[in-house]
C-alpha cells in the first residue's frame, strides 16, 4: 500500500515522536517544563481562581472563530441533511443536496463563494440572491453577549466559591487559599501515620468540592495554590490521554440519559436546535443544565486521577478543539478521527450523524452519544443488535 502524504499523516509525523519521547525520555523534556512551569508561577494571572475560566473562554474563542472561518469561506465541505431527511430549512423549504467523492453530504446551491450577513443578523447565505441556503443559527458576537454571560456566570460561581484542590499542593496551603486558618502543629514522628491537619477542616478529597470559609477578610475565593513542580513529560501525556478516555466514557452516559429519559430531553433540545445543518456555534448551544454536566464531568476526569495544573490547562486546550471540530458540520483533512488509527474517532462526520436526528426521537441504536472516540458506541451498537437477535428469537419461539 503506498503511503500518502496527507494532512493527517503530517499531524501523525509530528505528533508521534513528540509523543514518544515524553513518555519513553521524559529527562529530555524536563528543562523545558521547568522553565514553562517558572513561567507561569511568575505570572500573577494563573494564580486566580478564575485562571481555568479564562484560559477556557479564550481558547474557546480563538478555535471557534477559526473553525468558523473554515466553515464560512468553503461550503462544499459542509455536511447537510439528505432530501427527504425531514429537515427544513428558516423558510420552511426542504433543501437539496448532492454527494462528494468522499461520500460526504454537501448542499448544492449556486455562487457559494459569496456569503454575507442577512437581515435579521444571521451570517451566512441568503436565498434572496441565490447565494445558497441560510445557516440557522449563525449569528456576529455582537449579538451573542447574552451566551457569553450564561456561559461564564456559572463557572465563575463556582470559582469565587468553591476551593482549588490539587494533588502535589500540601493541605496547609489549600487550606489557606480557602480562607481556613490552620494551626501551627507540632512535627510528627518520621514513623506516625497520624495527619497534621485538625479533624475539623476540611480533609484534602479532589472528588468532594469544599467551599471556601466566607469571611468578612476573605469573603471570595480569589486565588488557588498552586503546585512548585511542573509534572514529568511522560505524567503529562499520560494524564491527558486517561482523562479524555474517562470523560468521553462519562459524557456518554449523560448525553444517552438526556435522548433516554423523558424528563431530562428538555435539557437537550437547545443543543438540537439547529435546523438542516449543525456549524462551529452549535458547540457552545447549550441549556444550563447540559452546561454545568459537560463541566462538572470534565473536572471530575482530571480530579479522579490527580491531575497536575499543567495537565489541566493542556486539556482546556485539546478539548475545547475536540468539541469545536465534532460540532463544524464540514469535512477537514485535519480532523483527529483520521489522525487516530481507524475506528478511534467519530469526528465531524460521525457526530453530524448524531445531530441528523432528533431529541425527541428517543434512543437510537446507531449511537453518537460518546464525543470523541467510537469505543462505546461500539458496545452501545453491539448491544442493540444483540437485543434485536434476541427479540427476533423470542418471536420465533411464539410464532
Amino acid at each position: 500500500m503506498q503511503f500518502e502524504l496527507t494532512t493527517a499523516n503530517k499531524i501523525r509525523l509530528i505528533l508521534a515522536p513528540v509523543a514518544l519521547t515524553s513518555v519513553l525520555f521524559p529527562e529530555l523534556c524536563h528543562p523545558a517544563l521547568d522553565r514553562l512551569w517558572d513561567v507561569l508561577l511568575a505570572w500573577r494571572v494563573c494564580h486566580w481562581s478564575s485562571f481555568e475560566t479564562i484560559w477556557t473562554v479564550f481558547w474557546y474563542a480563538a478555535i471557534e472563530a477559526s473553525m468558523t472561518v473554515v466553515f464560512m469561506r468553503h461550503p462544499e465541505r459542509r455536511f447537510v441533511q439528505p432530501r427527504g431527511a425531514g429537515s427544513m430549512d428558516e423558510g420552511g423549504e426542504e433543501a437539496t443536496s448532492v454527494q462528494n467523492g468522499n461520500d460526504s453530504i454537501v448542499e448544492e446551491t449556486t455562487n457559494l463563494n459569496e456569503t454575507g450577513p442577512s437581515e435579521n443578523g444571521s451570517v451566512g447565505t441568503t436565498k434572496e440572491n441565490k447565494r445558497g441556503v441560510r445557516i440557522k443559527g449563525m449569528r456576529r458576537p455582537s449579538r451573542r453577549i447574552g451566551e457569553i454571560l450564561t456561559y461564564i456566570a456559572p463557572l465563575l460561581a463556582m470559582d469565587f466559591t468553591m476551593i482549588k484542590k490539587f494533588r502535589d499542593v500540601p493541605l496547609e496551603r489549600i487550606l489557606e487559599s480557602g480562607g481556613y486558618s490552620v494551626p501551627p502543629v507540632p512535627p510528627m514522628p518520621s514513623n506516625s501515620t497520624a495527619t497534621s491537619i485538625p479533624n475539623s477542616l476540611p480533609p484534602k478529597t479532589f472528588l468532594i468540592p469544599t467551599l471556601h470559609n466566607f469571611t468578612s477578610s476573605s469573603p471570595l475565593q480569589l486565588y488557588r495554590a498552586l503546585p512548585t513542580h511542573p509534572p514529568s513529560s511522560r505524567r503529562l501525556v499520560l494524564e491527558l490521554v486517561a482523562s479524555l478516555i474517562i470523560y468521553d466514557a462519562l459524557f456518554f452516559l449523560f448525553h444517552l440519559s438526556l435522548h433516554a429519559i423523558p424528563a431530562f430531553r428538555v435539557h437537550h433540545l437547545k443543543h438540537h436546535n439547529h435546523g438542516r445543518q449543525i456549524n462551529p456555534q452549535v458547540t457552545n448551544q447549550l441549556g444550563v443544565v447540559e452546561r454545568l454536566g459537560l463541566v462538572m464531568l470534565a473536572n471530575f476526569s482530571l480530579n479522579v486521577i490527580g491531575a497536575h495544573v499543567l495537565t489541566r490547562m493542556g486539556f482546556v486546550v485539546v478539548f475545547v478543539w475536540l468539541l469545536v471540530e465534532i460540532h463544524s458540520g464540514m469535512e477537514t483533512g485535519w480532523g483527529y478521527e483520521k489522525v487516530l488509527p481507524r475506528g478511534w474517532g467519530g469526528g465531524a462526520k460521525g457526530h453530524w450523524g448524531h445531530h441528523v436526528g432528533r431529541v425527541g426521537d428517543g434512543v437510537r441504536e446507531e449511537g453518537g452519544y460518546a464525543p470523541f472516540f467510537c469505543w462505546c458506541d461500539g458496545v452501545w451498537a453491539w448491544c442493540a443488535v444483540r437485543r434485536r437477535e434476541n427479540g427476533a428469537v423470542g418471536a420465533d419461539r411464539g410464532t
